[in-house]
């Protein structure tokens, strides 16, 4: 057995091969538990682990999600909102980066909207390996989300966009992503 911190997430990468992600050392690791599954066994196990340092981060309100080799995790409840993406093939070489500063160019960026915003009133929920979506909340709102608004932010090249969204925002096309 081994001493896994707060789980956070897990994926596939193959048939017989899952990943757990957790937070570890008091949040100041992101921890990688490569599971191999022997179905024949009816038996899994971790065979081995990578462990990233990050910096401080509570496993409260965290989000996980994956597409085409690239994680993200993402803090949404501590202030300001940390956010990590990392390799999701534990053997890769390409490192763990911290996108949490895009957080608070998304709130600056949201400020000269002149809609009563922050970065506190967004949470992520859509994710491709360049581009992150998130809800936009009026900052008076503090459980639902405004249905009218979209911030797409470009992981890569930083550059932001709001977009007008018309009727349920979980509904959202992922065609919006990709501008």
């Amino acid at each position: 057995m081994y001493d896994a911190g707060e789980v956070v997430g897990f994926y596939s990468i193959e048939d017989r091969t899952a990943v757990i992600v957790d937070i570890c050392e008091g949040g100041r690791e992101l921890c990688q538990r490569v599971i191999g599954i022997d179905r024949s066994k009816k038996m899994a196990e971790c065979i081995l682990y990578r462990r990233h340092s990050i910096p401080n981060f509570s496993a409260e309100c965290v989000l996980t999600c994956v597409d085409k080799g690239l994680a993200l995790t993402v803090a949404y409840h501590e202030l300001p909102i940390k956010g990590l993406t990392y390799p999701m093939n534990h053997l890769s070489n390409c490192h763990l980066k911290d996108i949490s500063p895009l957080f608070i160019k998304a709130n600056e960026y949201l400020e000269r909207t002149g809609l009563e915003v922050t970065i506190t009133n967004i949470s992520p929920f859509s994710f491709s390996k360049s581009k992150l979506g998130c809800r936009v909340r009026d900052a008076d709102q503090q459980f639902g989300y405004n249905s009218c608004y979209l911030l797409v932010i470009d992981i890569m090249s930083e550059a932001m966009k709001l977009l007008d969204v018309p009727d349920a925002p979980f509904k959202v096309p992922e065609t919006l992503l990709f501008i």
